[in-house]
C-alpha cells in the first residue's frame, strides 16, 4: 500500500481466475486494479534468498502498475517526449472528426486501441513498452531491489528463444521484448530491416530512459507499430541477419524523416474502405512473443473498465448507468485483451 500510494490487497493467482472476468491463468501474477495477485510460491531457484528476492520483483512490478500509473492513461493527456500523434488520429469506427465523439468511448484504453487495425499487435507492443518502463523506474528509484533485478531480467534473456527463430515481423517485437529488458549485447535483426530495428531501438529507449508516463508509451506504440506493420512475418534465411549494438541508441530527438502519422492513416482509411491488410503472400500468420514470467499478465483495457464500474457503482445505485450494456458489449468484443468466447 504504500508503494501503490493506494488502498489495496494482495492474494493468490488463484482467486481471480475464479472470479472468471477475464483472467484465465492461475500461474502468472497480475492485477485487476485494486488487488495484486501472486502466485501461491516461488521455488525457480535452489536457494531460499534467490527465490524470495524473486517474489520480491514479482511483486514490486505489479505494484509499479499502480504507482506508475499504468491503468491511469488518459487519451487527452499530452505526452512528454513526444510530438503528440493521437489528436490528429481518429479511431477506426468512426469515418470522419465530426464523429469524434468521446462519450462511445467508455475507457480512453479502448479509444487509443481502436487506433490500430491490429490490435492483438499493438497489445503486444504497447505491453513491451509498458512492462520495460516499469522496470526501469523500478530499478532506478528502488536500490534495494535492483541486484536482484538484474538478476531476475538477465535470467529471463537466457530463456528466451534465438531472435533468429522467428519470422521477421515476430523478430521485431521479440527484439524490442530484448531492449526492454535491458539487453546490453549484440542482437541480430533481418538484414533488411536494420534501419527499421534501428528506429525502434531509439523509440524504445526514449521510453526507458526518462522518467516517462504511460501517454508517452501510447505515443511510442502507434510510432512502432507504424514500423512494424510494415514489415511482412516472413521466415528469414539465417546468412540474412545482422548484428546491431544497443549501445548506440541513444533516444534522441527523432528526425528520421519518418511519417508514422501518413502510415497510420492509411491503414485506418483502408479499414474504413474495407480493403484487407496487404500481407505478403510469403507471409505466417503473427504470433505473440512468448510471455516474460515475472512481469506476468497485462490487461490495460480491463482494469480501466473494472475501475469505470467501480467509480459508477454510486451513479448506478441512483439509478444513472455510465454506459449502456450494448457499448459494454461492443468494447468487450473489440478488446485484443479476451478470446471472444470470454
Amino acid at each position: 500500500r504504500a508503494l501503490a500510494g493506494s488502498k489495496m490487497e494482495v492474494a493468490s493467482t488463484q482467486e481471480l481466475v475464479q472470479k472468471g472476468i477475464g483472467w484465465v491463468s492461475a500461474e502468472h501474477p497480475t492485477t485487476e486494479g485494486s488487488t495484486v495477485y501472486l502466485p501461491p510460491k516461488v521455488d525457480r531457484y535452489e536457494t531460499k534468498d534467490e527465490n524470495f528476492g524473486l517474489f520480491k520483483v514479482v511483486s514490486t512490478h505489479q505494484v509499479a502498475h499502480l504507482e506508475y500509473g499504468s491503468f491511469e492513461f488518459s487519451y487527452e493527456t499530452p505526452s512528454t517526449v513526444f510530438d503528440d500523434l493521437r489528436p490528429v488520429m481518429f479511431p477506426s469506427r468512426h469515418g470522419s472528426e465530426d464523429d469524434s465523439d468521446d462519450d462511445v468511448w467508455i475507457t480512453d484504453m479502448h479509444r487509443l486501441f481502436a487506433l490500430f487495425d491490429d490490435g492483438k499487435l499493438a497489445l503486444d507492443i504497447f505491453t513491451v513498452l509498458e512492462d520495460g518502463r516499469l522496470d526501469a523506474l523500478v530499478v532506478s528509484e528502488y536500490a534495494g531491489i535492483r541486484r536482484y533485478y538484474r538478476q531476475v531480467q538477465n535470467d529471463s534473456l537466457n530463456e528466451r528463444e534465438p531472435l533468429m527463430s522467428f519470422p521477421a515481423r515476430e523478430a521485431m517485437v521479440e527484439f524490442l521484448v530484448r531492449l526492454s529488458l535491458s539487453h546490453t549485447d549484440t542482437l541480430q535483426v533481418p538484414v533488411n530491416y536494420v534501419d527499421e530495428a534501428k528506429k525502434i531501438g531509439e523509440i524504445a529507449t526514449r521510453i526507458f530512459s526518462n522518467h516517462t508516463r504511460v501517454e508517452d508509451v501510447a505515443e511510442a506504440t502507434l510510432r512502432i507499430y507504424a514500423i512494424i506493420i510494415q514489415i511482412p512475418n516472413e521466415s528469414t534465411a539465417e546468412q540474412e541477419w545482422e548484428d546491431i549494438d544497443p549501445s548506440e541508441f541513444q533516444g534522441d530527438e527523432l528526425e528520421d524523416g519518418y511519417d508514422y502519422k501518413e502510415i497510420l492513416e492509411s491503414r485506418l482509411q483502408e479499414i474504413r474502405e474495407g480493403v484487407p491488410a496487404n500481407e505478403d503472400s510469403d507471409s505466417l500468420p503473427y504470433n505473440s512473443p512468448e510471455m516474460v514470467e515475472f512481469r506476468g499478465d497485462f490487461k490495460p483495457g480491463l482494469v480501466q473498465l473494472l475501475n469505470r464500474l467501480r467509480n459508477s457503482q454510486q451513479d448506478e445505485e441512483s439509478g444513472v448507468s455510465p454506459f449502456t450494456q450494448e457499448a459494454l458489449s461492443q468494447m468487450l468484443e473489440e478488446s485484443p485483451e479476451l478470446e471472444t468466447d470470454q
